[in-house]
């Protein structure tokens, strides 16, 4: 998870995590105003991601400073959001980019001033080409 925290500088992975966080934002928005209880960040920058290529996983980080996702049904949507969305973009590289491996997501969650992240979910869009 460490790994994934360092910025990238490969083009391939800025331009997948830029538009994948724009579409976990605009999903989560969006199950927010549908009225299941839940809260939107109080960020705009709130949702952030990242690669591991060690564990070929993409990290979902949320910044959840005042309590968006404080309990399990919150966090259980906002992971259902991000395993729908990512693996969308996730798999549209990987079909179309041989050199793609990242086919795993996790959800990593930042509660207040936590200074270490709560892993919430993780799961598998397909299998990796090994």
């Amino acid at each position: 998870m460490v790994t994934a925290e360092i910025p990238s500088s490969d083009k391939q992975e800025i331009r997948v995590a830029d538009a994948t966080v724009k579409a976990v934002t605009e999903a989560w928005n969006t199950r927010v105003a549908e009225g299941h209880g839940l809260e939107a960040f109080e960020r705009d920058d709130a949702i952030n991601l990242g690669f591991d290529p060690v564990e070929k996983a993409a990290y979902v980080w949320a910044w959840d400073g005042y309590g968006a996702l404080i309990g399990r049904a919150q966090k259980a949507h906002f992971q259902d959001v991000v395993s729908k969305t990512a693996c969308r973009h996730l798999m549209a590289e990987y079909d179309s980019n041989k050199s793609w491996n990242y086919t795993r997501w996790s959800v990593a969650v930042y509660q207040g001033n936590s200074g270490v992240p709560e892993l919430v979910a993780s799961g598998n869009c397909a299998p990796s080409r090994d």
